[in-house]
């Protein structure tokens, strides 16, 4: 008897079988949406440990209590102390200081905020409430807070605007020299004043770069003293392990010898 054949007959598919193309120029639109949930995610988990840790730090070394955090008076200040020393002994990962003060500061404006009900703090995202615990006034973080969410600032303009707010006087003194320069850089405007009017601006000019070569000179000579300090803190430390290291042995031969 002869075996029937029960292969199933091939149906033929209207379907047209897509293969990946490799690209030959970037997808800006790709680009731009992989950066912004990146960041996006990024930011969600950053904030989110940061805030974490703030809490628990409160909880641990100032009692629980928002008002100590916020004057730097922790109850457990030797603890906290030793805890900063070994986070800059541990792994080079490991949060630095300013890292955690910004999180004990952020907790601190979160439960602030919300005591008083200011609402509008909430509209914030994550990444401005971190760069407005830089603002230690409560009033010019008020006003910082509206114009941001008012404004819908991105997190380089409210940058921008807390260090106008911090130092008025420097930037004012930027934005006047950055103007000035603009003007100075170009020689088809420059071309069009007089002889003596271009120099009186080239002395101008000199004045100005042997004020920041003065300047320059301050800030060198300020890094060097940290440097130095920095220096003779570290051979202290050293010195000090060296001699802990020293006396553990004597301890040992003495226990021995009993």
């Amino acid at each position: 008897m002869k075996k029937e054949d029960t292969t199933l007959p091939v149906i033929p598919s209207n379907e047209i079988e897509v293969t990946e193309i490799e690209e030959v120029a970037a997808d800006e639109l790709l680009v731009k949406q992989a950066y912004e949930k990146v960041y996006e995610i990024t930011v969600r988990y950053f904030t989110k440990s940061m805030y974490e840790v703030g809490e628990y730090l409160i909880k641990e070394f100032y009692g629980d209590d928002y008002k100590r955090a916020q004057d730097n008076k922790p109850v457990k200040k030797h603890s906290l102390n030793q805890f900063f020393e070994k986070l800059n002994q541990g792994d080079p990962g490991s949060p630095k200081k300013t890292w955690i003060y910004n999180a004990i500061n952020l907790v601190i404006d979160e439960h602030y905020f919300e005591e008083i009900e200011f609402s509008v703090y909430g509209k914030l995202g994550q990444s401005h409430k971190v760069y407005l615990t830089h603002v230690m006034d409560v009033e010019a973080k008020k006003m910082l807070i509206s114009e941001a969410v008012d404004n819908k600032y991105t997190v380089a303009q409210l940058k921008k605007r807390i260090s106008a707010i911090k130092n008025p006087e420097k930037e004012k003194m930027d934005r006047k020299v950055r103007l000035n320069l603009d003007k100075l850089s170009n020689k088809d405007t420059l071309r069009l004043q007089s002889l003596e009017k271009l120099e009186k601006k080239a002395g101008l000019v000199d004045k100005e770069i042997d004020s920041l070569r003065n300047r320059l000179k301050e800030f060198e000579a300020a890094g060097d003293a940290l440097k130095s300090v920095i220096e003779e803190k570290e051979k202290q430390k050293k010195a000090k392990a060296e001699k802990a290291k020293q006396k553990k042995p004597k301890a040992e031969n003495a226990s021995a010898e009993d």
